[in-house]
């Protein structure tokens, strides 16, 4: 087990062990590390219309042509979308959902850590989103709800 994998089961027990927890507490310390670990991670797909603008910033020379949507993390975004007004980076799966497994569920962490997936889409195609109703929740999976509003991922 790595060192995120027992981070997040030490907050489940401790969850489950207190008679009268703060759920608050135990939601947030879990969002944290959810977000810090996706942080990190590489981005495993992003949209087709986020693709097209990020093409148009490289054939603009905003950005290196040898720079890939794929290597760039939420910490990169500033150097090619400044004020973060352009891009969104997305969890797939809503964080608020990994927190809730995490918490109400004996799922496997790492099966839970798998559902971390994150996107590159456009903030126009996030305001969509929020819009349907799947900010926070999104029943039928991610693709589905991506496919309701119209946005196509395409895996890097």
């Amino acid at each position: 087990m790595n060192s995120v994998n027992t981070l997040i089961d030490s907050i489940r027990k401790a969850y489950k062990k207190d008679s009268n927890p703060n759920i608050k507490l135990y939601s947030a310390a879990l969002s944290i590390v959810f977000r810090k670990y996706t942080d990190g991670k590489n981005v495993e797909y992003a949209s087709k219309d986020a693709m097209d603008e990020f093409s148009k910033l490289a054939k603009a020379g905003i950005i290196s042509s040898d720079v890939s949507l794929k290597t760039l993390q939420w910490k990169d975004q500033p150097s090619f979308d400044e004020g973060r007004k352009i891009f969104h980076y997305e969890h797939c799966t809503p964080i608020k959902s990994l927190v809730d497994e995490a918490l109400y569920t004996d799922n496997d962490v790492d099966n839970i850590l798998a559902k971390s997936v994150v996107c590159w889409i456009l903030k126009t195609e996030n305001e969509k989103l929020d819009k349907k109703g799947y900010r926070t929740k999104r029943d039928g999976g991610w693709k589905k709800c991506y496919n309701d509003c119209g946005i196509i991922p395409i895996r890097l």
